[in-house]
């Protein structure tokens, strides 16, 4: 009998980005892209997404090509209109500054208070000047992109989910059900905590102590998950799989050669990771968050890129070589390689 398929096979699905996400984190994400704020911004919403954990709470996100082609041509629409786009970015620099309050405040929020405030924050000083950055040379007013690169470079997302979020998920979920733990709640999405649906965790919970990964597919208002020993097979059908190649090529954001310890940093978060001055940091991508790690670097290598990233603003801002884009280099280093970062070329060698 043929196995029922984790996910929509008949879809066109296209790698968005790999993020730092748990079942949970990955369900609050996607909640961004239905929220009240971008429907605010781009008169509609984006209710299709696939995740599939490649290490254990780091997923890739794929959505369906004729989503991602919309979402390309509203915001496109948004960020050349200049007066609307300094509009939006007025208030993203108003919430930035609200969040800096929460975190210097510890502030306590309420489940449905934390998830709205995390939808305003992710739209507005994630989201939004990602593409003013992206489309920065069709904007004639210089400000709006140097504005859009400040957000980005102090983006107060994921610590605000660590710190206020995550907490108020907790709490919210003990008041409904004492049997749960902490770590628990990082295995049910948004939907199934704020609907009171706990009837898989603790079989979660038990596939998650055994080192499965999920697979988690949201279409408008249903969703479907499942945890499996491997999502190789599935990574390699939706993207091909990673290169075995000791040498990987990508975008140069800061030229410079050096030669390093490999630092695989695969956490949103820099907590409890041995990290020597003159090792070459490796991530998926860059925040804020990673700053200490960063300052110790000798240089940078992120599997995603763009000059409007965080790894990209940085490094230039440091005289860091940096590396960007090479979109399998998590895969492929191993923590504790001796790297060759050759970023005038735009090549990592793993020595």
């Amino acid at each position: 009998m043929k196995k029922p398929s984790l996910y929509d096979s008949s879809k066109k699905w296209e790698l968005y980005l790999t993020r730092p996400f748990s079942l949970f984190g990955a369900s609050l994400w996607q909640h961004w892209y239905v929220s009240r704020y971008v429907r605010n911004i781009i008169k509609t919403s984006l209710p299709d997404a696939l995740f599939v954990e490649e290490h254990k709470n780091v997923a890739q996100c794929y959505w369906p090509h004729e989503q991602l082609e919309l979402l390309y041509k509203r915001m496109h629409s948004v960020v050349l209109d200049e007066k609307s786009c300094k509009r939006h970015l007025d208030i993203a620099l108003a919430i930035n500054k609200k969040a800096k309050k929460f975190l210097s405040v510890k502030t306590v929020l309420s489940f449905e208070e934390a998830v709205d405030f995390f939808d305003q924050l992710g739209i507005y000083t994630a989201l939004l000047p990602y593409w003013v950055i992206l489309f920065g040379k069709e904007i004639k007013n210089r400000k709006l992109v140097t504005t859009s690169e400040r957000l980005r470079s102090i983006s107060l997302y994921p610590e605000i989910l660590g710190t206020v979020v995550m907490p108020a998920a907790y709490t919210f979920a003990r008041t409904k059900n004492k049997k749960i733990r902490k770590e628990m709640v990082e295995l049910l999405t948004y939907k199934e905590l704020w609907t009171e649906s706990y009837g898989q965790l603790f079989k979660r919970y038990a596939a998650r102590k055994a080192g499965k990964k999920f697979v988690y597919q949201v279409s408008r208002s249903s969703e479907k998950i499942s945890f499996v020993k491997s999502t190789a097979s599935i990574q390699k059908t939706l993207k091909g799989g990673a290169s075995n190649s000791k040498k990987l090529t990508g975008q140069v954001a800061f030229p410079g050669k050096v030669t390093g310890r490999a630092r695989v940093v695969l956490a949103a978060t820099p907590k409890g990771i041995t990290f020597n001055k003159g090792d070459v940091l490796v991530s998926i991508s860059s925040n804020p968050a990673l700053m200490p790690l960063i300052l110790k670097a000798s240089a940078l290598v992120t599997d995603e890129g763009g000059i409007m990233t965080h790894a990209a603003i940085v490094s230039r801002e440091l005289h860091k070589p940096c590396i960007m884009g090479t979109k399998h280099a998590t895969s492929v280093i191993n923590d504790g390689d001796i790297l060759t970062v050759d970023a005038f070329k735009g090549t990592v060698v793993i020595e």
